[in-house]
């Protein structure tokens, strides 16, 4: 006998209290473990996204969300994800709202931890342009590169690395966003 698992709604998803201490993504209706962080990819996570918030109030662009901040990427059948940071500016959302931002982020930001596949966390990466992000960071503490995604079309993707050497910059997503990457894995 062949039974089929319930899915789950992002409103359903959203008043759920795990009493496991795990953390869960919403895939496809269906709950998805997330990965542990660890320090180093936490602590990168954090300090990364103060600059971009930092940046952000400064140019009055938008709303940036951390590591709990959902969005929901699709709801046939409901898909919500957590990026270690995102960035929304208020063109597509004027005001905060309760609940999940109800599209992808205009930025999204990941940090690979060492329980990450990194297959996986690429991807995610594409998954983000899949459904409207318009560009997305990588970043990798153990080989201290970012990744930079953005789309090309509908079914094709950019990928650019950076190295210790090189400075990000937050092209037409965040204007004059700029910042060494040394800066970002070595402070």
């Amino acid at each position: 006998m062949v039974t089929k698992e319930r899915l789950i709604t992002a409103e359903e998803f959203l008043l759920m209290e795990f009493e496991d201490g795990k953390r869960y993504e919403l895939v496809h209706g269906i709950l998805e473990e997330m990965p542990v962080s660890g320090e180093e990819a936490s602590a990168i996570g954090l300090w990364f996204g103060s600059l971009i918030v930092q940046f952000v109030q400064k140019n009055k662009l938008g709303h940036v969300t951390g590591a709990d901040g959902g969005y929901m990427l699709d709801n046939n059948p409901d898909l919500v994800r957590y990026p270690d940071v995102g960035f929304v500016s208020f063109t597509k959302l004027p005001k905060r709202i309760p609940g999940f931002v109800p599209f992808a982020p205009e930025l999204a930001v990941e940090v690979i931890s060492p329980s990450d596949r990194p297959t996986k966390v690429h991807n995610k990466a594409k998954e983000y342009l899949h459904y409207g992000s318009k560009m997305v960071w990588i970043l990798d503490p153990e080989d201290k590169t970012i990744e930079i995604y953005t789309p090309v079309d509908a079914e094709n993707v950019n990928i650019r690395t950076l190295n210790i050497n090189g400075t990000l910059d937050g092209g037409d997503v965040l204007p004059g966003f700029k910042v060494a990457v040394k800066d970002i894995f070595e402070w």
